[in-house]
């Protein structure tokens, strides 16, 4: 399993100098009210592609519209230089970049792409320069390396409760437990195929269930996009521990699993996909859990 995340901060992080580019907006709507069932928190992440150094990204609450990037050398001293993006509304704790021939082959190996999400339900995609100090006398993010992508008019379904990235992908998980597919940087928002949504409650399912009063799909809790054996698979997580798994490229559900959570007054909070064996068919899963009994000594 592939490094996930780094915690921040780091030992010298405290003495970056940081490139501060605010982040244009072309959308009408300038309401920052929150369209998710959780709260910002402080969040820190990084990546690693190919022989390229770690991607170190971070929110902090303390600047909750900014987003800060370096790159960190593992044999070399703590960057003197890195990146903050501003945007005009407080950001999810979410962050995803891959290079940007990993989405089409006419993609530049001299740029990144940054996939961000304000709490407002607005999806970014910048295409960053892999030279930092070019942003240095750029005092605003180039519109012609910026998508915007407002996620409210898309959908009617309720507040976004997990987010998920991949090259050329964005998925959110929704309160209503159903979970929407966005070709975001692969197609162009108007082309056919560029919105999916993933329910097991469709068509004659929600008047039988409807009729029969049977399990309703319950919210999203997390969501992890991992390739198995070649084919991009969806993991979802809901929070009565159902697990669902989907193929990104059919948008079908291929596996159903009720977890088991021995804990009374235990819930699922996070998952993790491990990496399968090249000769075998199974996928380790790690599933945390958080119990909400309150222990009293006497």
């Amino acid at each position: 399993m592939g490094p996930v995340g780094v915690e921040v901060p780091i030992i010298g992080s405290d003495y970056v100098k940081w490139i501060e580019v605010s982040v244009p907006t072309a959308l009408n709507n300038n309401d920052c009210g929150a369209s998710f069932a959780t709260q910002a928190k402080d969040y820190a992440s990084s990546t690693h592609i190919g022989d390229a150094p770690f991607l170190v990204w971070r929110i902090q609450m303390t600047l909750p519209n900014a987003l800060e990037l370096f790159e960190l050398h593992l044999n070399q001293e703590f960057p003197g230089v890195g990146l903050r993006l501003t945007f005009s509304c407080p950001l999810y704790p979410f962050g995803f970049v891959c290079r940007s021939n990993q989405i089409s082959e006419a993609g530049s190996d001299s740029h990144y792409l940054l996939y961000a999400l304000t709490v407002s339900g607005v999806a970014y995609l910048l295409k960053l320069s892999k030279d930092i100090s070019a942003y240095s006398s750029c005092f605003v993010f180039p519109k012609e390396d910026l998508v915007e992508l407002d996620l409210q008019t898309n959908s009617s379904n309720g507040p976004i409760s997990s987010v998920a990235a991949a090259p050329g992908c964005l998925v959110l998980g929704r309160d209503d437990g159903s979970v929407g597919c966005f070709q975001l940087g692969l197609l162009n928002q108007t082309a056919p195929g560029f919105q999916h949504e993933l329910r097991d409650d469709s068509g004659i399912g929600v008047l039988w269930s409807f009729v029969s009063r049977g399990r309703t799909i319950k919210p999203v809790k997390d969501l992890q996009i991992f390739e198995v054996h070649g084919r991009k698979l969806l993991f979802v997580l809901h929070i009565d521990g159902i697990l669902r798994v989907w193929d990104l490229s059919s948008y079908c559900k291929i596996f159903t699993l009720a977890l088991s959570v021995t804990l009374e007054g235990a819930t699922v909070t996070r998952l993790w996909v491990g990496e399968p064996k090249h000769d075998s068919t199974t996928v380790p899963l790690a599933v945390l859990c958080k119990s909400s009994l309150i222990w009293l000594k006497s």
